[in-house]
């Protein structure tokens, strides 16, 4: 049996008892979910805790890329997470092949 994998694209945001972890999206390559992490940070960093304009930049990240979007005033980081599909997981998200 092949042990297929999942990249898990992974947003988080604060430290401490403030650090939040949450799920953005899953792909069947490590380009793809590398490809969404990279436009992700791009448009994050740009965005300040306190730009007078914050709401407006998440509810544009939150329409395209993150709808659970968090912004914090340590910043917001991407990253991408290897997962092994298990046969039940692999058919549900539809990447089998």
């Amino acid at each position: 049996m092949v042990l297929r994998m999942c990249y898990l694209v992974v947003g988080q945001t604060g430290q401490y008892g403030n650090h939040r972890v949450w799920w953005v999206a899953v792909y069947h390559t490590r380009d793809q979910a590398e490809q969404h992490v990279i436009r992700l940070n791009e448009v994050v960093e740009h965005i300040s805790h306190y730009d007078e304009d914050r709401d407006t930049k998440l509810a544009e990240v939150k329409a395209g890329l993150d709808p659970q979007c968090r912004l914090g005033y340590t910043g917001t980081n991407y990253e991408v997470e290897e997962l092994p599909l298990c046969k039940h997981l692999d058919e549900f998200l539809g990447l089998h092949e």
